[in-house]
């Protein structure tokens, strides 16, 4: 009996499952406050790579963890059927976000991109970027509120007439 409360007080002390339930609506803010953050670093970090020039592994590094801890703690929240519409459509919004955002930080990762590889993580960028955008105003929901007329658009048309500064001009890429 010992033995079964020492395992149980253990798994509690390291982090064991919590008494307390979350609350979705602030954590999506709080979910959608770091990717805006973490977007924007990615722009900065897009704008300045130059093909051919070295770069900083650790900003991309840093970018793709902490993309991979949206990501995790977007994974924890309850099923979409626990949450209102908005809730939802808001988290559907948030993870294709962070996908192209993740993505687009390993390959920034991976080295100095060439010309084909900068458009492609500048698409992926301004993707997270809208879906972020839209997911503002649902995460600023009221509870059992439903999504606005158009929430959503950017996960159906991804990429579809976005302006892409590409690393040596300016391009209207359409999917």
């Amino acid at each position: 009996m010992a033995v079964i409360l020492v395992l149980v007080s253990a798994y509690r002390a390291l982090g064991g499952a919590s008494s307390r339930p979350i609350d979705p609506a602030a954590l999506l803010r709080s979910l959608h406050a770091e990717l805006s953050g973490s977007l924007e670093n990615l722009q900065a970090a897009l704008s300045a790579a130059v093909p051919g020039a070295p770069h900083d592994d650790d900003t991309a590094r840093a970018g793709r963890r902490r993309t991979a801890a949206i990501q995790q703690t977007l994974d924890g929240l309850p099923p979409d059927s626990q949450l209102d519409d908005a809730q939802a459509a808001a988290r559907a919004l948030l993870i294709a976000a962070t996908e192209d955002a993740a993505w687009a930080w390993r390959m920034l990762e991976a080295g100095p991109p060439g010309p084909g590889l900068a458009q492609a993580m500048l698409v992926l960028c301004e993707h997270a970027a809208r879906c972020c955008a839209e997911a503002g105003p649902l995460v600023n929901a009221t509870a059992g509120g439903e999504p606005p007329d158009g929430a959503g658009d950017a996960l159906l048309e991804p990429g579809a007439g976005l302006p892409v500064e590409q690393l040596g001009g300016a391009a209207d890429v359409k999917a």
